[in-house]
């Protein structure tokens, strides 16, 4: 099997995380999980240091503070690029069951034919079944925002379902990616994108949350307005 780990960051997730640890290695028993944990008061870093001791391929990466979800991305991923060098392949998910395990094999059998293979939620009717009005409006409304802006046809920018090989990763800065919060997901994409790489999307099926609570505020809503804009100019400055 190709040599994958999945990074999976987390902010007071101990309702989700450890059902959620064991449903990943039951899917996919050979991979690697990272946790990136940002000092969750609830103690979630303490339950997944418990189940290091039945999950060897289990990491947990604390970090001091809560910097947001952009910033614990990239903390990661140049971890496990400098350090785990033997890794092929990157998949990025949710703590939360937005994103079900058991899609992790369609996930990684495409990586064979492409550099990035992305859940989107947007091939199906039934992606976003579990999603109210508002909020799945709201989801086709960023997509196609992204679509207009940098001219990409990806029906799911906004979801962090997601494998990519190490390979055309090392290729990008990942320091000067100059997106926050949620943003990062659809900025690595755009990034990867001017790079090269090939793609597909499979149908997923988003879930919301049914344990925790969400992290989506204002803030992240503003960044997901400005940063496409950011990052089309960026890349223009570049060329």
């Amino acid at each position: 099997m190709t040599k994958t780990i999945v990074i999976i960051p987390t902010y007071n997730e101990r309702e989700n995380i450890s059902d959620l640890i064991k449903q990943i290695f039951k899917a996919a028993p050979e991979i690697k999980i990272m946790v990136v944990d940002d000092n969750s008061p609830d103690g979630t870093a303490n339950d997944v240091s418990a189940l290091r001791n039945i999950y060897p391929n289990l990491m947990l990466f604390s970090r001091f503070k809560k910097s947001g979800l952009g910033a614990a991305y990239k903390e990661a991923l140049n971890k496990t690029l400098n350090e785990f060098p033997e890794m092929e392949i990157i998949v990025m998910m949710d703590a939360d069951f937005t994103h079900d395990p058991k899609d992790l094999p369609r996930l990684l059998e495409n990586t064979a034919d492409f550099d990035m293979v992305i859940g989107s939620a947007h091939l199906t009717k039934e992606g976003m079944a579990d999603y109210s009005f508002f909020r799945a409006l709201l989801s086709k409304w960023a997509n196609f925002y992204c679509r207009l802006i940098f001219g990409y046809k990806l029906t799911d920018w906004t979801n962090n379902f997601l494998a990519v090989k190490t390979s055309l990763l090392k290729k990008l800065d990942l320091d000067n990616l100059d997106v926050k919060e949620f943003a990062f997901v659809f900025g690595l994409k755009f990034s990867l994108l001017r790079l090269g790489a090939s793609w597909k999307e499979i149908p997923v099926i988003n879930k919301i949350r049914h344990k925790g609570e969400s992290k989506m505020k204002f803030s992240t809503i503003k960044e997901g307005i400005v940063a496409p804009w950011r990052l089309k100019f960026q890349h223009k400055i570049k060329n």
